[in-house]
């Protein structure tokens, strides 16, 4: 795909640095800003061949994930994820996969996923997986992530899902 002719060169030398720090600064001018909520940058910088580069983190304890860039010179946290209490509280799988960050764990009705996704700044309730599954191996591959193995609702799992 070619790059849009359109974009302002400023918009070109923006998209070239790091996506976070755009996130948490309040002086970036309004259309800049409904670009990166709107997603539309990470595709300019995609297309420019810009390797969105994160971190996500959440401490033993801590109610909040934090995002940082991949050297940590930039961090920010990220919104509560809208679990209940079992999901807070219990074992968690995660994987990062493009400018997505996959949690699971289990719920009081079972086993869920969220996804948070970095453009939009917010949490969604993901699909089920097609054999629920907790303490299993992840792996991404650009914007795809790989689940194998692991601990079913009944059994040990010797299966493969990919997002």
């Amino acid at each position: 795909m070619e790059v849009r002719n359109v974009l302002l060169p400023a918009t070109c030398v923006l998209a070239f640095a790091y996506i976070l720090i755009y996130m948490i600064k309040p002086f970036v001018k309004k259309r800049f800003f409904s670009l990166v909520k709107s997603g539309e940058i990470y595709k300019i910088r995609k297309e420019i061949g810009v390797k969105e580069c994160s971190v996500f983190m959440l401490a033993s304890g801590e109610t909040s994930w934090w995002a940082c860039d991949r050297q940590f010179r930039s961090c920010r946290k990220l919104l509560i994820l809208p679990s209940d209490v079992c999901f807070e509280v219990g074992d968690k799988e995660s994987a990062c996969a493009g400018t997505h960050l996959i949690v699971s764990g289990k719920e009081y009705d079972g086993v869920v996923i969220w996804r948070y996704e970095l453009a939009s700044d917010k949490w969604f309730k993901g699909p089920n997986m097609i054999n629920p599954r907790c303490l299993f191996a992840s792996a991404t591959f650009g914007t795809c992530a790989f689940v194998a193995g692991g601990i079913g609702m009944e059994n040990n799992l010797e299966s493969l899902e990919l997002s």
